[in-house]
């Protein structure tokens, strides 16, 4: 079975400088309407609190707003049952 890296492991990515080229659009939208890329900006945020946790054995406290939901009182799709 391969194994995934997990979080950790990803300590040395250097994840600053791969989430500006990967979203062009969003970066540029996000530096029109507010003057910085956002979405990076809260991407690094979230991971940094992330790997706070995982340092110091505390449970993440998501920074999502709407928090994420359970997937069982998710909205069906389509022809889904």
């Amino acid at each position: 079975m391969e194994k995934h890296p997990t979080l950790s492991e990803f300590a040395f990515f250097p994840i600053d400088i791969h989430i500006p080229q990967t979203f062009p659009i969003v970066k540029r939208k996000d530096e029109q309407k507010h003057g910085h890329y956002r979405t990076k900006d809260k991407i690094l945020e979230i991971y940094d609190a992330m790997s706070e946790a995982m340092k110091t054995g505390k449970p993440y406290q998501t920074l999502l707003d709407p928090p994420p939901t359970d997937p069982s009182v998710a909205h069906l799709i389509n022809n889904e049952k």
